[in-house]
Order: structure tokens, then C-alpha cells, then sequence
């Protein structure tokens, strides 16, 4: 059946497994002395961790499990599901419908933004599923999103990614922004590393059975020729914004030019 014949699922089908910011400093954050966990959440972190190489805050914000992420070369914040390790899911952990979630982390992230130090490129990243009662039913929700290839049931190893270039809506001068979205059908597995964070010892828990989902993977980033360090505090958040808008337009309506 063609795939622009195919009628796309309702759009609350896509659930967040994570939600990330990805920031590119100009200069490495691991010199500087911050609190951003702190800052950004009311509380201290649950587990700290540095290296000379890194750094790593994490902790639970409300029903969310929050994490900072610092290198040489990137900050990183990921929101993913709180997992209780003593009382586990019966199905896949997610942040729910990720369009529930859209102004929440627009804001959250932009209140670290309104304090971050001058950076060079922006980038939000997600991982959302389509949770399915099957494989075949996984490769039928790809191919309604994807209308320029056939995706059938007897299709094995698919995977569709392709970048399409956006230029700006925010009205910034010479700014573009790479829509990079990989399509694949999987079978999760619920085996979750869950880590105890009173102790830091971790156990491997399996949840049967196993599922099976359609997935889209988001890299919604700014270009590398364009340095994002002498934008306003109220731009970048305009840029993040934008950035989440793009990779949920995506979500919606599949893969648009």
C-alpha cells in the first residue's frame, strides 16, 4: 500500500523514552566553578561524580530523573523516567506523550539557558517510541510517517535516516538548522540497569515481555558554520525552542521536506 495512503497515527502515540539538551561551549564548562543541578532543580544532587575529564550530576526532579553531563567539549542535560527499582513498570518507562511535554521542557531548559555561558552551537535531542502489539504493526506506523519510501512487513533491519536543512523561523540573520531524524523498527528490551542512588550499587533487572515499537530518533541541531556565542540569552532560548518544534513537526507529520 502506498505509504502517503497510510494515515498517520494521533500524534499522543510518540512517547519520550529521553529528552536532551546538548549545548557546545566556547569554552570548556569543566573550568568553571557552577552549581547547575543545584540551580536548576531546588535540590542537591543524588549522585555526583568527577573525573579530571568529566563530570556528572544526578538526581530526581519531580517524576523525572534528571542528568548533567559536562567534557571538554559539551554539556549535556538528559530527562528520562524515574524508575523505582523496588516497585518496577510492567511496559516500556517513558516521560508519556512527548507533546505533554513540550512546554515543560522548553522552560525547564530555559532557565539553564538563561544562565549558561557563551556557546557555539545548540542541539535538542529525543528518542521517541510508538509502543505496538507487534513487528508487522511497527513497519505499518513507519511507513505511514515515511512518504517517499515503502516500508513493507517483510522488511528486515530497517533503518531511515536523513537530514533536511531548516532555515531559521526565529528570525535570526544566517541562521540554519539541521533536521536529523532516524526512523527503525525494534523490539525493547527491559532490561534496565537500575542503579540504588542511597548506596550506587546496581543490579540488572529483566521485565518480560519484551516490545515491540516504532522509533524516532531526533538530532535537531544548529549548522557548525554558525556560531550561536553572540546571541542574546533570550535568543538561545528562542533558538532551543525552535529546535524542539522542528523535531516534534517531525514527530506529527513524518518525514516532510
Amino acid at each position: 500500500m502506498p505509504s502517503e495512503a497510510t494515515p498517520l497515527p494521533d500524534r499522543t502515540e510518540w512517547r519520550a523514552r529521553h529528552l536532551t539538551l546538548i549545548a557546545f561551549p566556547v569554552e570548556s564548562a569543566l573550568t568553571q566553578d557552577q552549581n547547575w543541578w543545584t540551580e536548576l532543580t531546588g535540590n542537591q544532587p543524588e549522585t555526583s561524580v568527577r573525573k579530571p575529564q568529566g563530570r556528572e550530576d544526578a538526581g530526581t526532579f519531580g517524576d523525572v530523573a534528571v542528568s548533567l553531563e559536562i567534557d571538554p567539549f559539551r554539556v549535556k542535560w538528559t530527562l528520562a523516567p524515574k524508575v523505582d527499582v523496588d516497585n518496577l513498570p510492567d511496559t516500556a518507562p517513558t516521560l508519556g506523550p512527548v507533546f505533554g511535554r513540550r512546554d515543560w521542557l522548553v522552560e525547564l531548559m530555559g532557565r539553564w539557558i538563561q544562565h549558561c555561558p557563551p556557546i557555539k552551537r545548540l542541539a535538542f535531542a529525543g528518542n521517541l517510541v510508538q509502543l505496538v502489539a507487534n513487528r508487522d504493526e511497527a513497519y505499518r506506523r513507519l511507513n505511514s510517517y515515511l512518504h517517499d519510501v515503502n516500508v513493507s512487513a517483510d522488511t528486515s533491519d530497517f533503518m531511515y535516516r536523513l537530514n533536511r536543512r531548516r532555515n531559521t523561523a526565529t528570525g535570526i540573520q544566517g541562521l540554519v538548522v539541521n533536521r536529523l531524524c532516524t526512523w527503525y523498527a525494534v523490539k525493547i528490551s527491559f532490561g534496565l540497569h537500575a542503579v540504588s542512588l542511597g548506596s550506587g550499587e546496581s543490579r540488572d533487572v529483566q521485565i518480560q515481555p519484551e516490545q515491540n515499537a516504532a522509533v524516532l530518533d531526533l538530532d535537531i541541531n544548529t549548522v557548525p558554520e554558525f556560531s550561536t556565542a553572540d546571541l542574546s540569552r533570550d535568543q538561545l532560548r528562542r533558538v532551543f525552542a525552535e529546535l524542539v518544534d522542528i523535531g516534534l513537526q517531525a514527530a506529527e507529520q513524518g518525514d516532510v521536506p
